[in-house]
Protein backbone atom coordinates (compact mmCIF):
# COMPACT_ATOMS: atom_id res chain seq x y z
CA UNK A 1 0.00 0.00 0.00
CA UNK A 2 2.75 2.67 1.02
CA UNK A 3 4.19 2.06 -2.84
CA UNK A 4 0.86 2.77 -4.38
CA UNK A 5 0.97 5.98 -2.45
CA UNK A 6 4.22 6.87 -3.08
CA UNK A 7 3.99 6.15 -6.83
CA UNK A 8 1.38 8.50 -6.72
CA UNK A 9 2.74 11.19 -4.87
CA UNK A 10 6.21 10.58 -7.46
CA UNK A 11 3.43 10.92 -10.54
CA UNK A 12 2.08 14.05 -8.92
CA UNK A 13 5.13 16.07 -8.00
CA UNK A 14 6.01 15.09 -11.69
CA UNK A 15 2.97 16.82 -13.16
CA UNK A 16 3.82 19.93 -11.05
CA UNK A 17 7.28 19.89 -11.96
CA UNK A 18 6.05 19.74 -15.74
CA UNK A 19 2.81 21.88 -14.96
CA UNK A 20 6.02 25.23 -13.55
CA UNK A 21 7.97 24.34 -16.51
CA UNK A 22 10.84 22.80 -14.60
CA UNK A 23 10.93 19.63 -16.30
CA UNK A 24 12.17 19.08 -19.60
CA UNK A 25 10.23 19.53 -22.88
CA UNK A 26 8.98 16.78 -24.67
CA UNK A 27 12.36 16.63 -26.59
CA UNK A 28 14.49 16.16 -23.58
CA UNK A 29 11.81 15.66 -21.27
CA UNK A 30 13.25 14.22 -17.50
CA UNK A 31 9.93 12.38 -16.91
CA UNK A 32 10.11 9.02 -17.61
CA UNK A 33 8.36 7.62 -20.67
CA UNK A 34 5.03 5.45 -20.59
CA UNK A 35 6.12 3.49 -23.22
CA UNK A 36 5.61 -0.30 -22.84
CA UNK A 37 9.13 -1.49 -23.14
CA UNK A 38 10.45 1.12 -21.02
CA UNK A 39 12.39 4.09 -20.64
CA UNK A 40 14.79 5.66 -23.25
CA UNK A 41 17.87 6.86 -22.18
CA UNK A 42 18.43 10.83 -23.37
CA UNK A 43 22.22 12.67 -21.95
CA UNK A 44 23.01 16.08 -23.20
CA UNK A 45 26.64 16.92 -23.49
CA UNK A 46 25.35 19.78 -21.78
CA UNK A 47 24.85 18.30 -18.68
CA UNK A 48 26.75 18.61 -15.29
CA UNK A 49 28.50 15.37 -15.34
CA UNK A 50 28.02 14.72 -11.66
CA UNK A 51 24.22 14.79 -11.94
CA UNK A 52 24.39 12.76 -15.22
CA UNK A 53 26.23 10.27 -13.25
CA UNK A 54 23.30 10.37 -10.68
CA UNK A 55 21.36 9.76 -13.14
CA UNK A 56 23.02 6.56 -14.77
CA UNK A 57 23.78 5.11 -11.38
CA UNK A 58 19.97 5.14 -10.57
CA UNK A 59 19.38 3.55 -13.52
CA UNK A 60 21.73 0.84 -13.02
CA UNK A 61 20.92 -0.15 -9.76
CA UNK A 62 17.21 -0.49 -10.67
CA UNK A 63 18.29 -2.56 -13.94
CA UNK A 64 20.08 -5.00 -11.65
CA UNK A 65 15.68 -6.03 -10.31
CA UNK A 66 14.76 -8.58 -12.65
CA UNK A 67 17.85 -10.41 -12.19
CA UNK A 68 16.59 -10.10 -8.50
CA UNK A 69 13.42 -11.25 -9.41
CA UNK A 70 13.84 -14.04 -11.39
CA UNK A 71 16.55 -15.28 -8.83
CA UNK A 72 13.67 -14.97 -6.15
CA UNK A 73 11.17 -16.23 -8.45
CA UNK A 74 13.15 -19.47 -9.11
CA UNK A 75 13.83 -19.76 -4.83
CA UNK A 76 10.36 -19.07 -4.02
CA UNK A 77 12.21 -16.51 -1.82
CA UNK A 78 10.37 -13.23 -0.42
CA UNK A 79 10.59 -10.25 -2.20
CA UNK A 80 10.71 -8.57 1.45
CA UNK A 81 14.35 -8.17 3.13
CA UNK A 82 13.97 -6.09 5.88
CA UNK A 83 16.46 -7.27 7.70
CA UNK A 84 18.92 -6.25 4.87
CA UNK A 85 17.11 -3.12 4.07
CA UNK A 86 17.46 -1.93 7.66
CA UNK A 87 21.08 -3.05 7.82
CA UNK A 88 21.98 -0.99 4.11
CA UNK A 89 20.45 1.75 6.03
CA UNK A 90 22.38 2.00 8.47
CA UNK A 91 25.62 1.60 5.91
CA UNK A 92 24.36 4.55 4.20
CA UNK A 93 24.52 6.70 7.36
CA UNK A 94 27.35 5.80 8.47
CA UNK A 95 28.89 6.76 4.54
CA UNK A 96 27.03 9.77 4.39
CA UNK A 97 28.12 11.00 7.58
CA UNK A 98 31.04 10.79 6.48
CA UNK A 99 30.86 12.26 2.95
CA UNK A 100 29.39 15.20 4.89
CA UNK A 101 25.52 14.56 3.66
CA UNK A 102 22.33 14.79 5.64
CA UNK A 103 22.38 11.14 7.18
CA UNK A 104 18.51 11.22 7.21
CA UNK A 105 17.91 12.27 3.81
CA UNK A 106 20.56 9.72 2.56
CA UNK A 107 18.48 7.47 4.13
CA UNK A 108 15.42 8.86 2.46
CA UNK A 109 16.66 8.93 -1.16
CA UNK A 110 17.97 4.60 -0.23
CA UNK A 111 14.68 3.93 1.06
CA UNK A 112 12.78 5.08 -2.27
CA UNK A 113 15.43 3.11 -3.99
CA UNK A 114 14.50 -0.11 -2.23
CA UNK A 115 10.63 0.74 -2.65
CA UNK A 116 11.41 1.08 -6.49
CA UNK A 117 13.40 -1.93 -6.89
CA UNK A 118 10.59 -4.06 -4.77
CA UNK A 119 8.00 -2.46 -7.19
CA UNK A 120 9.62 -3.51 -9.96
CA UNK A 121 10.05 -7.01 -8.10
CA UNK A 122 5.82 -7.07 -7.51
CA UNK A 123 4.80 -6.29 -10.54
CA UNK A 124 7.03 -8.74 -12.21
CA UNK A 125 5.79 -11.47 -10.33
CA UNK A 126 2.33 -10.52 -10.85
CA UNK A 127 3.13 -10.72 -14.87
CA UNK A 128 4.56 -13.82 -14.15
CA UNK A 129 2.09 -15.80 -12.26
CA UNK A 130 -0.53 -14.46 -14.88
CA UNK A 131 2.07 -16.08 -17.77
CA UNK A 132 1.82 -19.34 -15.31
CA UNK A 133 5.98 -19.14 -15.76
CA UNK A 134 8.13 -21.95 -14.92
CA UNK A 135 11.85 -21.64 -13.53
CA UNK A 136 14.05 -19.04 -15.36
CA UNK A 137 17.42 -19.90 -16.76
CA UNK A 138 21.12 -18.35 -16.83
CA UNK A 139 20.18 -16.33 -13.67
CA UNK A 140 23.10 -15.14 -11.37
CA UNK A 141 23.23 -16.46 -7.90
CA UNK A 142 21.83 -13.27 -5.56
CA UNK A 143 24.64 -13.73 -3.16
CA UNK A 144 27.60 -14.24 -5.08
CA UNK A 145 26.68 -12.13 -7.99
CA UNK A 146 23.78 -9.83 -7.91
CA UNK A 147 24.27 -8.60 -3.79
CA UNK A 148 28.01 -7.61 -4.76
CA UNK A 149 26.74 -5.18 -7.36
CA UNK A 150 24.52 -3.30 -5.62
CA UNK A 151 26.56 -3.32 -2.59
CA UNK A 152 29.56 -1.54 -4.87
CA UNK A 153 26.43 0.59 -6.27
CA UNK A 154 25.94 2.37 -2.85
CA UNK A 155 28.90 3.93 -2.44
CA UNK A 156 29.36 4.99 -5.98
CA UNK A 157 25.28 6.47 -5.42
CA UNK A 158 26.68 8.65 -2.43
CA UNK A 159 29.86 10.01 -4.18
CA UNK A 160 27.69 11.15 -6.50
CA UNK A 161 25.14 13.13 -4.57
CA UNK A 162 28.32 14.74 -2.43
CA UNK A 163 29.46 15.63 -5.49
CA UNK A 164 26.24 17.17 -7.19
CA UNK A 165 24.98 18.15 -3.74
CA UNK A 166 25.03 22.29 -4.71
CA UNK A 167 23.21 22.02 -7.04
CA UNK A 168 20.57 19.49 -5.88
CA UNK A 169 20.18 22.25 -2.94
CA UNK A 170 19.75 24.81 -5.42
CA UNK A 171 17.14 22.92 -7.42
CA UNK A 172 18.10 24.19 -11.15
CA UNK A 173 17.44 22.27 -13.81
CA UNK A 174 18.55 18.50 -11.72
CA UNK A 175 15.87 16.70 -14.01
CA UNK A 176 17.22 18.10 -17.06
CA UNK A 177 20.67 17.63 -16.03
CA UNK A 178 20.11 14.14 -14.80
CA UNK A 179 18.30 13.27 -17.91
CA UNK A 180 15.86 10.57 -18.85
CA UNK A 181 16.52 7.13 -17.13
CA UNK A 182 16.54 4.44 -19.20
CA UNK A 183 15.20 1.09 -17.90
CA UNK A 184 14.28 -1.61 -20.02
CA UNK A 185 13.26 -3.84 -17.10
CA UNK A 186 11.28 -1.61 -15.26
CA UNK A 187 8.17 0.86 -15.48
CA UNK A 188 7.73 4.06 -15.33
CA UNK A 189 5.95 4.48 -11.70
CA UNK A 190 9.00 2.71 -10.31
CA UNK A 191 11.73 5.40 -12.64
CA UNK A 192 9.40 8.11 -10.78
CA UNK A 193 9.88 6.92 -7.61
CA UNK A 194 13.50 5.84 -7.57
CA UNK A 195 13.62 10.03 -8.55
CA UNK A 196 11.24 11.28 -5.68
CA UNK A 197 13.65 12.24 -3.32
CA UNK A 198 15.22 14.87 -5.73
CA UNK A 199 12.36 16.95 -6.43
CA UNK A 200 10.31 16.05 -3.52
CA UNK A 201 11.66 19.79 -1.34
CA UNK A 202 13.16 16.92 0.84
CA UNK A 203 16.71 18.16 0.21
CA UNK A 204 15.96 21.65 0.74
CA UNK A 205 14.62 20.79 3.90
CA UNK A 206 18.02 19.86 5.35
Amino acid sequence: MRRFFLCLMALNVSQLLMAQGSCLDTASSAVVSNAPNGVRSHNSTAQPASLAELGRLIDARLSVMQDVARYKWNNHSAIEAPDREQKLLDSVKTQAEQLGLPPEWAQHFFREQMEAAKLIQYQLFAQWRKEHQGTFTDVPDLAASIRPKLDTLTPQLLQAISKSWPQLVAGDNVMQNIGILNMSHTNACAAQLALLPLVDHSIQAQ
